[in-house]
């Protein structure tokens, strides 16, 4: 029997999802956002936007490797076209991370 323990998967330092992917007009996207712990850590935005000029940004601070680590937020009111989401952490020694996905508002 082999005893040796399965290698340890090392997490991402940050996932991000929006729902819906296709969003009706006049309902919001949600943006949930995972951020792994760690010291550095010092705010999150939240980014969005549009090849027509629409867009947007709002900013949690992080309390270093006591912050949460989820993170949900609606964006709301958004003009039909199609949108880039977009998450990043920033941290207190100047790097960060950055994930982001699309997402389309449908006409009326």
């Amino acid at each position: 029997m082999n005893n040796v323990p399965p290698p340890r998967v090392r997490p991402r330092p940050l996932s991000l999802r929006v729902t819906p992917r296709l969003v009706p007009f006049g309902q919001d996207a949600s943006v949930h956002v995972r951020i792994e712990p760690d010291p550095r850590n010092r705010s999150l935005e939240i980014e969005w936007r549009s090849a027509q000029g629409g867009g947007g940004w709002h900013v949690f601070p992080i309390d270093a490797d006591r912050g949460a680590t989820r993170y949900q937020y609606s964006i709301r009111r958004l003009a039909p076209g199609d949108y880039e989401i977009g998450a990043i952490v920033r941290r207190i020694d100047g790097t960060s991370t950055r994930r982001a996905t699309t997402v389309t508002v449908l006409e009326r």
